[in-house]
């Protein structure tokens, strides 16, 4: 994706657990860039994780933004969860299943360690202007700045939450921050926090 393939059209499956190596961090799957000094590459397709984890996922990236398994996506992640022993650190809009997302997040479970030092930060989502639904976090969300939830960060406008809960800490001494969704200006309907 990073290089130009989008995999639009294409449907990418897990056949079992995947176990990554911990001591090579992970570049994020899509990119974006706010000032547009390099080309966005989104990913497109389908990636069905078939209800099967991610292990090892390692990313320390404490001055770079968009970071987790997907940087930035529009196309439709689902059944994938990433797993206790996985560490996801960013510079805002950061989630363990995508940075940033504008498209469609399903059946999705974060129970790794997400931390930030700045906006848009969530255990599954850090920025959503897509849909997500069906998705818990079981693990940690740490945060130094404002806009942090447990499932999603920053719910922007045009984007929905649905059906998703939050059993983990969520930690910060900033405002805009929630079990949940930290800052909404979009739909989050039937979700609860359980933290």
């Amino acid at each position: 994706v990073n290089n130009g393939n989008t995999y639009e059209g294409w449907y990418i499956y897990l056949a079992n657990d995947i176990t990554l190596d911990i001591n090579e961090e992970w570049e994020p799957i899509g990119k974006y860039s706010d000032d547009n000094t390099e080309p966005n590459m989104q990913f497109q397709g389908i990636f069905d994780g078939k209800n099967y984890k991610i292990l090892g996922l390692y990313i320390n990236k404490e001055n770079d933004r968009y970071q987790g398994m997907f940087g930035y996506n529009i196309g439709n992640i689902k059944n994938l969860t990433i797993s206790t022993d996985s560490y996801v650190k960013g510079r805002g809009n950061t989630g363990a299943i995508v940075g940033y997302n504008c498209g469609e997040i399903l059946k999705c479970t974060n129970q790794a360690t997400v931390q930030s030092s700045y906006n848009n930060t969530g255990g599954v989502v850090g920025k959503n202007e897509g849909y997500v639904n069906n998705c818990k976090n079981e693990g940690v969300v740490e945060n130094t700045s404002q806009a942090t939830g447990g499932v999603v960060g920053w719910n922007c406008t045009g984007g929905t939450v649905e059906n998703c809960y939050n059993n983990a800490n969520v930690i910060t001494e900033y405002q805009m921050t929630g079990g949940v969704v930290g800052s909404n200006d979009g739909v989050v309907r039937n979700c609860f926090n359980n933290s």
